[in-house]
């Protein structure tokens, strides 16, 4: 006699636990604890250009030398994310850095803050970009 699929099986068991640090995968995962949000005293600034994908190696490399080094000899940055994605010939960079204050940013960025900072050579490399970036405050989430 053919047994029903499933039948005598434990139910179904969430195998992926909230990442902390770590991927977790494949063992049965506690629920989760409740969390709450919590704003920290933190901006985040995002900003978005795209180049050529053959291009993209080398725009990264020319970031290094001019906007992430100036971000990082600006007093109140924390750092810079890169996210990188290339389609067909295009790569689309989306820059995020974090900043103690919106004074902290204007002091990288100049009056009024939304404004994008450009280099010199920029339009050697990018063929589309925001002439504004974001700003967002920072929340965390931490265990209740």
């Amino acid at each position: 006699m053919a047994r029903k699929l499933g039948a005598g099986t434990p139910p179904r068991v969430n195998f992926v636990c909230a990442v902390e640090g770590h991927w977790t995968a494949y063992r049965p995962c506690t629920p989760a604890p409740r969390r709450s949000w919590h704003a920290l005293a933190m901006i985040a600034r995002i900003w978005r250009g795209a180049t050529k994908a053959d291009r993209a190696q080398d725009y990264l490399e020319y970031l290094r030398g001019t906007g992430i080094a100036d971000y990082a000899a600006t007093p109140g940055n924390h750092g810079v994310e890169v996210l990188m994605r290339t389609q067909g010939d295009r790569t689309d960079f989306t820059l995020i850095t974090y900043w103690d204050s919106i004074e902290a940013v204007k002091r990288f960025a100049g009056d009024p803050p939304e404004v994008a900072r450009f280099y010199p050579e920029d339009d050697d490399y990018l063929i589309d970009r925001e002439l504004t970036a974001e700003h967002h405050e920072v929340a965390k989430i931490r265990r209740s």
